[in-house]
């Protein structure tokens, strides 16, 4: 029996580390979508990114992600977001929907973004960007779907 503990425990060990977990709260519905009827179309905007190994250009970084997170609800048209960490690692997806491109642009070029991304630049190594329309009944979509949009569409950034 102890036997078995340890093997359970070694390839848990080793399978959690792997970076094979992503993480991450549920997506997070503004009250305007809820206002929304099921067939009008939104814009999702998803950005894939993978940072170095300097902690504290990452660090500043988060920080920086974190104050676009907390802008959101603030935003014209933001309707919702989603989020997700790989554990052990430093590659992270953010998904936000948005009433038209017009309110995703404004969000893009408005001070905080820019600020966070002036700011968060130096620990990035790889960035990747894709927005497409769907559904408003498919919100939340699924992170297969979403990596499937990235592969064939997306575009990368650095």
């Amino acid at each position: 029996m102890f036997k078995l503990f340890k093997v359970t425990i070694i390839f848990l060990t080793f399978f959690l580390s792997s970076g094979f977990f992503y993480i991450g709260p549920p997506f997070k519905f503004s009250d305007s979508f809820e206002e929304l009827s099921d067939d009008t179309e939104v814009v999702v905007g998803i950005t894939h990114v993978l940072l170095g190994d300097d902690e504290e250009k990452n660090e500043l970084f988060w920080e920086k992600a974190d104050s676009v997170i907390a802008s959101l609800s603030n935003q014209q048209g933001y309707l919702g977001h989603r989020i997700r960490k790989k554990l052990f690692s430093n590659e992270a997806w953010t998904m936000t929907v948005w009433k038209n491109s017009s309110s995703l642009n404004e969000f893009v070029r408005g001070d905080i973004h820019s600020g966070a991304i002036s700011d968060g630049l130096p620990a990035v190594k790889q960035a990747r960007f894709v927005r497409f329309t769907a559904r408003r009944f498919d919100i939340p979509l699924s992170w297969d779907i979403v990596e499937k949009q990235m592969v064939e569409n997306g575009r990368k950034l650095y």
